[in-house]
């Protein structure tokens, strides 16, 4: 309970130190980052907005300001309601599955702030079923973006006596570098005009995301150091 309420006390005041039960010395998170420069931790929040989902991470710290990890992050989203369709044109389902994995570099500002930045993969993939309701014709297609990314982010860590550790990522960017897409689709007609061109926009689709940034937000992070 005790460390409850002073992990509350710190992400209202960052600036307090946790202490220490058994010598009743003060410890700031950046002393226990280097008497347990170890962690690994779970992650879940938006990492590729609007898309949400969990995630593993591990850490090493290098020094008390610094310290190298990896995290690997994946979730789907059902996004139907975001497309307008077109004229007599039905959308089904729209299904869009989001994944990152990246090595991360954090420089600790003093306690527990942290700005951090790293390269990775992300992937994004959509499931697209429409079926034109004049002539019944469907459409089914799947397309994958897959880009090589630079990433930055911002956040907070708190570490308790006990080696948990709290924390936020509230802010993330990832600035594709060099991307690809593939599209694969299938129907059984493809005399629907705007069947056609729901197929020609959503390719044009994938490959512009594929070349986009994407940001994360409100990242919620736990773990335990060693």
């Amino acid at each position: 309970m005790r460390n409850l309420i002073t992990c509350m006390l710190l992400i209202l005041c960052p600036g307090l130190a946790f202490s220490d039960e058994d010598s009743g010395a003060s410890k700031t998170s950046a002393a226990w980052r280097m008497e347990r420069p170890w962690s690994i931790g779970i992650e879940y929040g938006l990492f590729v907005s609007p898309v949400s989902g969990f995630g593993v991470r591990a850490a090493y710290a290098l020094s008390p300001n610094f310290q190298v990890g990896f995290s690997s992050t994946s979730g789907t989203y059902d996004a139907k309601t975001l497309i307008d369709p077109v004229s007599l044109t039905t959308i089904e389902t729209f299904d869009v599955a989001a994944s990152l994995n990246e090595i991360e570099f954090k420089w600790f500002s003093g306690n527990s702030f942290y700005l951090g930045a790293g390269i990775g993969q992300r992937k994004i993939s959509f499931d697209l079923s429409a079926r034109d309701t004049f002539s019944n014709a469907t459409l089914n297609t799947t397309l994958d973006t897959d880009a090589i990314v630079v990433n930055v982010c911002l956040g907070n860590i708190w570490t308790l006596d006990s080696g948990l550790y709290l924390g936020g990522e509230w802010l993330a960017v990832a600035a594709s570098v060099s991307s690809s897409f593939e599209t694969s689709a299938q129907s059984d007609s493809i005399a629907s005009e705007d069947l056609q061109e729901l197929l020609d926009d959503s390719e044009d689709i994938a490959k512009r995301l594929g070349e986009a940034s994407t940001g994360g937000l409100a990242l919620f992070l736990i773990g335990y150091q060693f």
